[in-house]
């Protein structure tokens, strides 16, 4: 990740992980979490913003597009609305070879995934219990590239609120058709 990598850690042994979600989620902020929430890492911010990662390794589909288990995003969106953070979702390109070469790694918010994919669910792969997935496929063109600016205090503190930033979209949205049905 570029000179950031003691702001993200995946945390081998969940320490991290398991202090955000008992010190931060239960205790501080006393939110009703019935079950512990596996998220890859946290990117932790100087003035204490917090953002969820989930790290995939993907390969796109023949149209660029990309497959995301349903059941990460509602992990997501679960922890995202009891904190108003957004989250992270970055993954590493792979080419379609044997070897799975590295192509490039990129990202996409939990707000852009939101306001951004088609929601129309399609049967995934086996999940970690065996059961069959639900896939969203999430348009190639709200990823982008992920680099060292993802981790800085302004990037966090522009893209930190959930809330915020669908609300952002959601404005704009009102305002290019307003715009539309003017003109």
């Amino acid at each position: 990740c570029g000179g950031g990598g003691d702001r993200l850690r995946a945390g081998g042994d969940g320490g991290l992980r398991q202090s955000f979600f008992y010190g931060y989620l239960k205790q501080r902020l006393r939110k009703p979490v019935d079950d512990p929430y596996d998220v890859d890492a946290f990117v932790v911010g100087f003035t204490g913003i917090v953002m969820p990662v989930e790290i995939k390794e993907k390969s796109p589909t023949p149209s660029g597009d990309f497959g995301i288990d349903a059941g990460r995003i509602l992990m997501l969106l679960r922890l995202c609305l009891a904190t108003d953070s957004n989250a992270l979702y970055v993954i590493r390109q792979v080419d379609e070879t044997e070897t799975r070469e590295l192509v490039k790694w990129r990202y996409v918010t939990l707000a852009d995934i939101i306001t951004g994919c088609h929601w129309n669910l399609t049967g995934g792969g086996r999940g970690m219990s065996g059961g069959a997935t639900q896939t969203v496929i999430i348009p190639g063109s709200l990823f982008e590239d992920f680099s060292q600016n993802n981790l800085s205090e302004e990037w966090l503190a522009q893209n930190k609120s959930l809330q915020a930033s669908v609300k952002m979209t959601a404005n704009e949205l009102v305002s290019n058709i307003t715009r539309y049905l003017n003109a």
